[in-house]
């Protein structure tokens, strides 16, 4: 016992400097933990003063034949109330054509159908609707069956994927006044919605597509056909088939 306390008494210097060092870490562990829990309580109480908004799609059948003639797509804010929206939407069209070994993808901007926001005039819940504006979307319907025939015709036992992707800019602003700027992609594949928010990047690269798009080349929804999309797929297809 009196071995041990000597041990102690001698070596007290020692155990003094390394309780200080454990406490001075102890505190800036708490101190570290402490503000972590602080931003996160921070970003927590930004998201619920933040608009969220989403994207669903709505079919529109005539009313005499029940054929589908437009995809209205609906924004809803499910978040805090936000203000001054401004949208603009632009469309292209996408192909995924597959089989015989040779897959081909094309996107291109897609001139002569409008797309047009109609604004509910509400912070939350359904802030606005975008829609065709002549309902020409019935003619890339028509399109589709075309242009599936025409490679059945020439290729055989190639599909294809067709679908009029819809890319979104909405911009507004939120309760403290702060300016927000967020893009979207919505197409369906198959009959399936398919959306993604895209990143600002993203967003801005599909916007330069459409606005320089050269007029004598570009897709216009009057003029389409399964040959004219054909040759733009040979272009833009590495091995020059498909």
């Amino acid at each position: 016992m009196n071995k041990i306390r000597k041990f102690l008494k001698n070596n007290k210097i020692f155990f003094d400097t390394i309780l200080v060092i454990s406490l001075s870490f102890m505190g800036i562990f708490v101190s570290c933990q402490a503000n972590k829990i602080s931003k996160q309580q921070l970003q927590l109480l930004q998201q619920e003063h933040l608009p969220y908004i989403t994207i669903e799609a709505e079919d529109i059948c005539d009313k005499k034949t029940g054929k589908l003639v437009a995809e209205d797509l609906r924004i809803i804010n499910q978040g805090a109330p936000l203000y001054d929206i401004d949208i603009v939407a632009f469309p292209f069209l996408r192909i995924f054509v597959f089989g015989n070994g040779h897959d081909a993808y094309l996107s291109e901007p897609l001139h002569g159908l409008v797309l047009t926001p109609l604004y509910t005039h509400k912070q939350e819940g359904e802030i606005a609707r975008i829609v065709s504006a002549d309902r020409k979307e019935s003619k890339m319907f028509e399109f589709e069956k075309a242009f599936d025939d025409f490679l059945m015709k020439k290729h055989g036992e190639k599909f294809s994927s067709i679908s009029v992707q819809k890319i979104i800019c909405i911009s507004y602003k939120d309760k403290q006044s702060n300016v927000h700027k967020e893009f979207y992609s919505s197409d369906k594949i198959s009959r399936i919605l398919h959306k993604e928010k895209l990143s600002n990047k993203e967003g801005i690269r599909y916007f330069e597509k459409f606005g320089a798009t050269n007029n004598e080349d570009y897709l216009h929804v009057e003029d389409i056909t399964p040959e004219k999309v054909y040759q733009k797929l040979l272009f833009h297809n590495t091995d020059g088939s498909i």
